[in-house]
């Protein structure tokens, strides 16, 4: 496996380039993925544009207008709570995230996970410089393995902290849990939880919605499933307060 070492004054960073995927399965499901079908919706026709109120045009602006004051508001808040966070953070972390590996997952909701540490890694010279990332590079269901030898590799003593995606939370939803709560069906996290059965760590997960159907064909669609560009920003748009709460998890 060839990987790249990044070094800066206050962050050490490992990046794997095209791991090796280790035995396992992309999903967290045993069934075998269905090909997924998308809906086509046809555009309104010329008639029904003529007969919408000429109104309605403007009410819409001004909702996208003041929904975007809130959200560049929202993101200053998190911007500040995460700075002053950060102010008080001395603890190490070992923070890895979960995924699958290779570029046919790269950015399937399943790795949410490693998406957001990818872009935790982008604000890299924000971050103390005792905190590393780190990614698995096997597939989800067996990242037990995985993180037991990351951590032997990097430093044991570090508080560890799991970053993987949530299909109970709304889509950026980010929700902190202690490492031996239910791990509600993630099997990256059974897995760990079956690796390291005395190890205490917590987890960050990060909410990518869920299917409208419980069947789990479509469970196993929608999170093989690549996210839009939309969504992707989304998740961007919550790195700060993922920041915010790692640096809480730093000063316990």
């Amino acid at each position: 496996m060839a990987k790249q070492t990044l070094k800066s004054s206050n962050l050490s960073m490992v990046m794997d380039l095209e791991p090796k995927p280790e035995k396992g399965s992309a999903c967290d499901t045993d069934f075998s993925v269905a090909t997924q079908h998308q809906d086509a919706i046809s555009p309104p026709s010329k008639r029904k544009r003529r007969r919408r109120n000429p109104m309605l045009a403007d009410d819409l602006i001004d909702e996208s207008i003041q929904d975007s004051d809130a959200s560049i508001e929202a993101s200053l808040q998190d911007m500040s709570l995460a700075a002053r966070a950060l102010g008080q953070a001395t603890k190490p972390l070992l923070i890895i995230s979960l995924g699958n590996p290779g570029g046919n997952y790269s950015l399937t909701r399943h790795n949410a996970g490693h998406i957001m540490g990818s872009m935790l890694s982008q604000r890299s010279l924000e971050l103390p410089s005792n905190w590393s990332i780190r990614k698995t590079s096997s597939y989800m269901n067996v990242s037990g393995p995985a993180v037991a030898k990351l951590i032997k590799k990097e430093n044991a003593d570090a508080q560890l902290v799991i970053l993987h995606d949530d299909l109970e939370r709304d889509l950026g939803s980010v929700r902190v849990r202690a490492g031996k709560t239910s791990a509600q069906g993630h099997n990256g996290i059974k897995s760990i939880q079956q690796q390291l059965p005395g190890k205490e760590f917590w987890r960050i997960c990060i909410g990518v919605g869920r299917p409208n159907s419980r069947d789990q064909n479509a469970v196993s669609d929608f999170v093989l499933s690549k996210m839009k560009s939309q969504e992707l920003e989304v998740l961007r748009g919550k790195v700060d307060e993922v920041i915010a709460q790692l640096a809480k998890l730093s000063q316990e």
